[in-house]
């Protein structure tokens, strides 16, 4: 028996790879083949100083100041490089570190300081970019030291990593791109703690069907695990499981192109709260000249939570002429029929604008008016209806006020977008009546985060009011003057009847 072996010399290694790698024909181009090559970096280095003073005078009493001089310097650089070949693997890798020193002093003699270092890094992996099967592998990691006041801090940590892969024509008949992903936040200061895991696994299919330029239909499944909240209320874990189907499509039609079609229907399913969401929104529009457009909408929406479920229909058609280089105006109609629970609301009208554009000695005139009529009638067999989480971005300098009128006393229940805190009245927020309509305003000082970026969702009952009937007829008449680009001067008229 013979047994033949082959042997290959070390330096023929990167070759191999190379070759194995380029099965698919690609443009040529004259680079070193080396096992690592350093094709670029980059380094810099920020300073900032700032110094802050707050003076206080209360009435009957002296002046108080306050000093807080600050100073921060990043260093950071970046660096490209790849492996063997450009082709094979390419890595970039970046990172920074923040130097924060601040003080806060005051005249009584009480001085703080506080420093800290937060620290950023990335790292990508691009392996066989330029060939239609690539795929990347990233790793994320930044821990910024944020201050909420003068001398509270709250350090955050943020992980993402994860994996991309394609396949693309014309090696695969369709347009196939993958993306696995885990978003880590964790962090605790004095008035919020973050604990969030959120893993996330997206497909998405891009290949043209029925004659369409463009059709994708995509797939995500997130798993969520989150504790977040303020240490100083009762924090609950919540574990969210949601899958999500989204299918868009484009046509262009017509021997100018002038008919665009354009369709997005999107399905969700979400475990806790079981809930159900379908939408389907397409959209026609048509070049009828270079002044002339018609655009017609339609959007469906129908939403399913246990044994309770809501669905709306919206339809609208407008008209857009430009009469001149000057004067644009348009024209629509539209209707909308909506149920929820046991009410059924149906609305329609029509209305007009025009807008007229003036250029002046000493700026840009803009004149604009319109008037539009709408119809209203409500169905409903029960005194009372319940709205579960109603979105609202709260603010402590304002009042809210909710979407609906007539809210029943004491049903209103209000919690963070994760559910994993409910916030309490008169504590962290407080209602007000005014008239019909019931407005919230966050509490300085409550659980609520006052960053701007914490929505809320409310639910609550309110009186339907029966059935009845109405019409609405609004206009509203401005005047804009743009002044050496940096000023505006506007006036409006407004006028609403029942």
């Amino acid at each position: 028996m013979r047994v033949f072996v082959t042997t290959f010399p070390r330096n023929a290694l990167p070759w191999l790879v190379l070759m194995c790698c380029t099965l698919v024909p690609s443009t040529p181009s004259a680079v070193e083949i080396t096992r690592f090559k350093l094709t670029g970096y980059s380094a810099f280095l920020e300073t900032l100083t700032r110094y802050d003073e707050n003076r206080t005078k209360r009435a009957g009493g002296e002046a108080t100041r306050e000093r807080s001089p600050k100073s921060q310097r990043r260093l950071g650089g970046t660096t490209q490089g790849y492996i063997y070949h450009p082709n094979l693997v390419r890595m970039n890798l970046s990172g920074s570190l923040l130097f924060d020193q601040r003080s806060f002093k005051q005249d009584n003699g009480v001085e703080t300081d506080d420093s800290g270092i937060a620290w950023d890094i990335g790292t990508n992996f691009d392996f066989l970019s330029n060939k239609p099967y690539p795929f990347s592998l990233f790793l994320h990691r930044t821990h910024p030291l944020i201050f909420t006041g003068e001398s509270d801090s709250f350090s955050q940590e943020y992980t993402r990593f994860g994996l991309k892969f394609s396949l693309l024509q014309p090696f695969s008949p369709v347009n196939v791109k993958t993306e696995i992903t885990r978003d880590m936040r964790e962090g605790e200061g004095p008035n919020v703690i973050e604990d969030n895991t959120t893993d996330q696994f997206s497909t998405s299919l891009d290949y043209p069907i029925l004659w369409s330029q463009h059709s994708q239909l995509g797939y995500d499944l997130i798993r969520s695990n989150d504790r977040s909240g303020n240490p100083n209320l009762a924090i609950r874990e919540v574990s969210n499981l949601n899958h999500r189907v989204n299918l868009i499509n484009r046509w262009v039609i017509g021997d100018r192109q002038q008919y665009v079609v354009n369709n997005q229907a999107t399905y969700n399913l979400v475990d806790r709260p079981n809930r159900q969401h379908f939408r389907l929104a397409p959209n026609f529009t048509w070049h009828h000249n270079d002044r002339m457009r018609s655009v017609y909408d339609y959007n469906f929406n129908m939403t399913t939570r246990d044994d309770d479920s809501a669905y709306s229909n919206d339809a609208r058609a407008r008209l857009h002429l430009t009469l001149s280089d000057r004067l644009f105006g348009s024209a629509g109609v539209h209707t909308t029929f909506a149920e929820a629970g046991s009410s059924q609301s149906q609305t329609y009208g029509a209305d007009t604008r025009a807008v007229y554009t003036q250029p002046t000695p000493i700026g840009d005139l803009t004149l604009n008016g319109a008037v539009g009529v709408d119809f209203n009638n409500q169905e409903a067999t029960t005194s009372q209806t319940t709205v579960v989480d109603e979105a609202h971005e709260l603010s402590s300098i304002r009042f809210d006020p909710l979407n609906n009128n007539f809210v029943i006393a004491g049903s209103v229940v209000i919690t963070n977008t994760t559910r994993t805190q409910t916030f309490r009245e008169g504590v962290d927020y407080a209602l007000r009546l005014t008239g019909a309509q019931t407005e919230v305003i966050i509490i300085i000082g409550g659980a609520i985060d006052l960053s701007g970026d914490d929505n809320v969702l409310i639910n609550y009952n309110f009186e339907t009011g029966g059935s009845f009937s109405f019409y609405t007829l609004s206009s509203n008449l401005g005047a804009n003057m743009t002044v050496a680009r940096y000023y505006q001067l506007f006036a409006r008229i407004t006028d609403r009847r029942q």
